[in-house]
């Protein structure tokens, strides 16, 4: 396996620190857990996170053990730990300390926020990282649609903070052994919840100066159907929307639209279109349309909870949860032949370059999940050249999102059905180390572009896949978007009213920011950068895959572990998990409260659940924001404002001090914000890279328009 050989100390971390170690352990990393006393009673998360893990009796901030781990040290080649930082130093294991044991080893840290943030010392839980990071608020969060209460804030139960931070601190664990292997030394790695998560915000945080690209879904939307049941369909592509209406008689319906143009040029036309859309819709069972929709080719899914997931797969062609659980979140497999690496020659000059430094990357893909795959590569520091085609007609510029996934990334235009501008594809491809591609497998097939069709001209090349089932599995051929993932995961069950009036909302993708496709993205990148470092080893082609759905199982552990077990799902508060985990309303606001058993007292809470709730309601809406946060830190829990995504990227605000609002300068849009990378290295550098360019490379003759 690829990481065979690679040994991983695990410092007793929670489901963030678990998460990683799993992902490492998946691909063939030898984990050890340090369990200081006792063995606790893990819950089911815990349980199938570390269920492949060994044990030791240690504590690393128990005197008594320091002997014992420090003779373990020398013999590991990662760390893994989520306390706050400073708090290792503390108890003698700096950095400098772990060095001098082991000057190889790599140190991942994933703290609620980081050594450089003011807020790194208070006690932070998922739901207080989730609302200083812009995920709850009202109109200006994630999850909210326009169903939500006016009066109250939007929370979801899905631990996000936790998911982009283990996921993110693997890939930076993986990237920091790939510098290692180039010139033997260690470092640190430093993941925060808070950072992690504007990965998860992605584009929903970004703004332009001016001219900002506008589109539509054309005629895609939530629809009830005549068992009450909401369908997500999902018509951005006209073409989708040309079979279904083909299919149901209905063409009449897009000429009176005025076709695309039509769709495109009024609102009024599309609302039309949506509304007799909807009539239709209350017609059938929602099964039933899922089903014509699939057997035309339109993508369109039932919303469905976990627990029906579990029941009875929504297509017969998903995976089932077990079958999901059961398998790496992301599947690296070597298929021989290559070139046979360069002998390793330590020592070599430490270097501070980018990890993938020297790295070339082909990208050919659409819409965001894979193309998020191909820019992290290029922030680790890869030349990332993507490959456009023609996407047809879709109601949203495309690249979808195009100054933030294709950041960093040089492009050119190929048709690779023409002779001349395939063998430029091949060239390309023969002169890269990574291919990424999402198209489903008939694409792939009609262009020839699957692991077989590209070994001869490029025999050791890391070929990614990264679509919505799977590109071995007998749905293949499905075209699935983030939407249709959410939908028959449970995903969208958990931010969706099934109250909600007919069309309440036109946003399909629920929840509102398509944090699976990222979600995706950073296993999908992990994926990739393991394989290097297998290709590094004995020069053989690698294939990688992961999907939609696996990154939605992720996003749900603690449901999808707990229904694995066999367990019933615990109940979750609309504003947050318990009365002591939860939002609550100030004079000035909404903060974010997390106590433990300890604070609660310190505030003299009691152990009835309800009146909890009440004197937490009442104490806190009698003051404002700040005050609740001061009081609740004094009794030593934590408590944040619940920060909208706007405020939290403003110039000079805490994610600018971090480093993490990058500006590029654009002469079409002016300044142009996005987020940048989570993933800190003490030593190796990372790359952003600016907006996308063209290419000036004179071989490609076939120019792209679109950057």
């Amino acid at each position: 396996m690829p990481l065979s050989g690679i040994t991983v100390l695990d410092l007793g971390s929670d489901l963030a620190g678990q998460l990683l170690c799993k992902l490492l352990g998946d691909q063939g990393a030898r984990v050890i857990r340090l369990q200081p006393g006792e063995r606790a009673a893990d819950d089911a998360t815990a349980i199938w996170l570390t269920e492949q893990s060994e044990r030791v009796r240690l504590d690393p901030l128990d005197p008594a053990d320091r002997g014992a781990l420090a003779e373990l040290l020398p013999g590991v080649d990662v760390v893994v730990d989520t306390f706050r930082p400073g708090l290792l130093d503390e108890h003698q294991w700096s950095n400098q300390a772990l060095e001098r044991l082991n000057p190889r080893l790599v140190h991942c840290s994933l703290p609620a926020f980081g050594q450089l943030d003011p807020r790194r010392e208070m006690p932070a839980w998922e739901g207080v990282v989730m609302a200083a990071a812009g995920a709850y608020a009202k109109g200006e969060g994630m999850f909210q649609a326009d169903w939500w209460p006016d009066e109250e804030i939007a929370f979801s139960p899905l631990p996000l903070a936790s998911v982009f931070a283990g996921a993110q601190g693997a890939l930076g664990v993986a990237a920091a052994l790939v510098a290692r292997e180039r010139d033997g030394a260690g470092q640190q790695v430093e993941v925060p919840l808070f950072d992690a998560f504007h990965e998860a915000v992605g584009a929903r945080a970004m703004t332009y100066e001016r001219n900002a690209p506008s589109g539509n879904l054309l005629a895609s939307g939530l629809y009830r159907c005549a068992d009450g049941r909401f369908l997500s369909f999902v018509t951005t592509w006209h073409r989708h929307l040309e079979w279904f209406l083909r299919a149901v008689d209905h063409d009449d319906w897009l000429v009176d639209a005025g076709g695309f143009d039509g769709l495109m040029g009024s609102a009024d036309v599309r609302d039309r279109l949506k509304g007799r859309l909807a009539e239709l819709f209350l017609t059938k069972d929602a099964d039933e349309w899922e089903q014509l929709a699939r057997e035309v080719g339109t993508p369109a899914a039932v919303i469905r909870t976990l627990d029906e997931w579990v029941a009875a797969g929504p297509f017969d062609i998903v995976p089932t949860p077990a079958e999901v659980m059961a398998r790496p979140a992301v599947r690296v497999t070597a298929v021989g032949g290559g070139r046979v690496p360069a002998p390793s020659s330590y020592p070599r000059p430490v270097s501070s370059e980018p990890p993938l430094a020297g790295t070339r990357v082909v990208d050919l893909t659409l819409v965001l999940a894979a193309p998020t795959v191909a820019r992290i590569l290029g922030d680790l520091g890869a030349e990332v050249v993507r490959v456009d085609g023609d996407p047809g007609r879709s109601g949203l510029r495309l690249p979808i999102l195009h100054e933030s996934a294709n950041r960093g990334k040089t492009c050119v235009a190929l048709d690779l059905t023409v002779p001349t501008q395939r063998r430029q594809f091949e060239e390309l491809c023969r002169d890269a180390d990574v291919f990424v591609t999402n198209l489903t497998g008939a694409a792939v097939d009609k262009l020839r572009i699957g692991p077989d069709d590209l070994r001869h001209c490029a025999p050791d090349l890391v070929h990614a896949t990264v679509n919505a089932f799977g590109a071995t599995s007998p749905a293949r051929d499905v075209r699935g978007f983030a939407e249709i993932a959410n939908a028959v995961t449970g995903v969208a069950a958990r931010t969706f009213d099934p109250d909600a009036p007919t069309r309440s909302s036109i946003n399909v993708d629920l929840p509102r920011t398509p944090f699976t496709d990222y979600a995706a993205g950073i296993v999908g990148a992990f994926g990739v950068v393991v394989a290097l470092l297998r290709r590094l080893r004995d020069g053989s082609g690698v294939e990688v895959e992961t999907t939609l759905v696996d990154a939605a199982a992720l996003m749900q552990l603690p449901f999808m572990a707990a229904a694995s077990a066999g367990n019933p799902e615990n109940p979750w508060h609309r504003l947050g998990w318990s009365a002591l985990h939860r939002a609550y309303r100030a004079s000035d606001g909404w903060v974010f409260v997390g106590l433990d058993d300890a604070a609660a007292r310190e505030l003299g809470l009691g152990p009835d659940p309800a009146r909890t709730e009440s004197q937490c309601e009442k104490r806190f809406a009698a003051g404002t924001v700040a005050s609740a946060v001061d009081v609740v830190r004094r009794a030593g829990g934590a408590a944040h404002r619940v920060v909208a995504i706007d405020d939290l990227m403003q110039e000079g605000g805490t994610s600018d001090r971090l480093g993490l609002r990058l500006v590029h300068e654009s002469r079409e849009f002016g300044a142009v914000v996005q987020p940048g990378p989570a993933i800190r290295f003490a030593r190796t550098a990372t790359d952003p890279g600016g907006l996308p360019r063209k290419s000036d490379d004179p071989r490609w003759t076939h120019r792209s328009e679109i950057a």
